[in-house]
Parts: structure tokens; sequence; C-alpha cells
């Protein structure tokens, strides 16, 4: 979906009665942390609305850039504790990045 697609649908939930949104791209690049940063800044300036990202894996400072634009939460799911089992399930990720990522988004 393209920006204002997102940014229409979130209002159309928003106009229904929804609090809370969440947004997820998972591990899509494509939505950069300035494209992530505006949509979550336009739909902050339509409603007061608690907004979630789910966009997996990224590093310390977008996290941060995109609190600082209006994300309240961020969603990241981790199956296992097992790092040999997480590796075999994740070829395109490893799980002491996964962790570190967590780790990010508690500080």
């Amino acid at each position: 979906m393209e920006k204002d697609e997102i940014v229409e649908c979130a209002k159309e939930a928003v106009d229904a009665g929804y609090k809370s949104l969440v947004l997820q791209s998972g591990e899509d690049l494509y939505y950069t942390k300035e494209i992530l940063g505006e949509i979550v800044e336009k739909i902050k300036e339509y409603a007061d609305v608690a907004i979630t990202l789910s966009i997996g894996e990224r590093n310390f400072e977008e996290y941060e850039y995109l609190k600082k634009k209006g994300a309240d939460r961020f969603l990241m799911k981790h199956e296992t504790a097992d790092e040999k089992l997480y590796n075999s399930l994740h070829p395109h990720s490893n799980f002491r990045n996964r962790v570190g990522c967590l780790r990010d988004l508690k500080n």
C-alpha cells in the first residue's frame, strides 16, 4: 500500500471507533523510517490513537526516530529462545540480532 492509502485506512478505522492501530509490514524494508515516520505523524495529526508498529528488525536509531514521530508501541515476535532452532527457522536473520533488537526496543 502507498502511504496515503495507509493513512486513509487508518482514518476510516479511527472514524469507526478504533482507539489503537497496528501497522504491520514485517521485514519489508520498502517502508523506510522516513516513510513510516510520515505515516505515523499524519495519523497522529488526525486523531489521538495508539499506534503499534510491527516492522521487524531495524537499528536503534530507526526505532528511536519512529518513537519520536509518535509510535506508541512496537510488536516483535520471537518464537523461541533456542538459538539453534531460531536460526534454522529464520534463514534471513539470526537469534543474536533479534535479541539485540528486542533490547533496543526495551531501551
